[in-house]
């Protein structure tokens, strides 16, 4: 009785971690297309999560492009995902952040691309 209790728990623990998000943790340098050109980032993650996002450069409006990279970046790392709502007025903005992390989590080695991008 006790062999199979504890292969059950064992069982729901390697379950339990097979939805986790993994990362090969470390800084990545990434970069996608904005509305006013290249976004460029350093794009930082720790075994299990997004920590950071410094863009390093962009061409974005510095009133409307610039407040969406930073509200948009705080989303993410809230959300530990791309998978955020889009922001009124900077739609191809928002687009070159999420695919900028998006390549940087392909270059750590992501374990569900699609789980990061979705945010589910």
């Amino acid at each position: 009785m006790k062999t199979g209790f504890v292969s059950l728990i064992i069982l729901l623990l390697l379950l339990t971690g097979c939805n986790e998000l993994s990362f090969v943790p470390g800084t990545y340098t990434a970069e996608a297309e904005g509305y006013g050109g290249k976004i460029t980032a350093d794009v930082t993650f720790s075994s299990e999560s997004l920590m950071s996002v410094v863009v390093t450069s962009h061409s974005e409006s510095p009133n409307v492009g610039a407040n969406a990279i930073k509200t948009a970046i705080k989303k993410m790392i809230a959300a530990n995902g791309t998978g955020i709502d889009g922001i009124s007025g900077a739609t191809y903005t928002v687009d070159g952040i999420r695919d900028l992390v998006n390549n940087a989590a392909t270059m750590a080695k992501v374990n569900k691309p699609k789980k990061f991008a979705r945010n589910k």
